[in-house]
């Protein structure tokens, strides 16, 4: 697998969180702050716990907190 720069990764979260149960905000706005970035760490599973992306979308979130 290729590896992502951290655009591409910000990209495929916007994309995977665009089908799950996230506030606007988390999305448009503050996507690229870090305090939305730990939010979703935090938050997620609670309303997308069985969500068939929720894997990749938290592989791609602990990457970016750990600034890979």
């Amino acid at each position: 697998m290729k590896k992502m720069t951290k655009d591409e990764k910000l990209n495929k979260l916007k994309e995977l969180l665009g089908t799950m149960h996230v506030p606007d905000k988390r999305i448009r706005r503050n996507l690229f702050k870090t305090s939305s970035i730990r939010w979703l760490n935090r938050n997620l599973r609670i309303r997308n716990g069985e969500h068939p992306d929720l894997t990749e979308a938290l592989a791609i979130i602990k990457s970016l907190m750990r600034g890979q």
